[in-house]
């Protein structure tokens, strides 16, 4: 989706894994609201693979214990 403009204050609007992120971002220029959009993309990002991570070592973990 991407970053859109309502009245003054633009928001953020995406989709990861079927999950629906969106959010105000106030008053600000399109570009810096691009910028909060790519950032909050590149945590939602980090923060799934930082689960299948976590998941995958205590799935190694349970494997190593008799």
């Amino acid at each position: 989706m991407g970053v859109y403009l309502r009245g003054k204050s633009y928001y953020y609007n995406f989709y990861y894994e079927g999950k629906r992120y969106n959010e105000k971002i106030g008053q600000v220029s399109k570009s810096v609201a691009q910028e909060k959009l790519n950032i909050k993309r590149s945590e939602v990002i980090r923060g799934g693979m930082e689960a299948e991570g976590r998941q995958d070592f205590i799935r190694q973990v349970q494997g190593a214990i008799p």
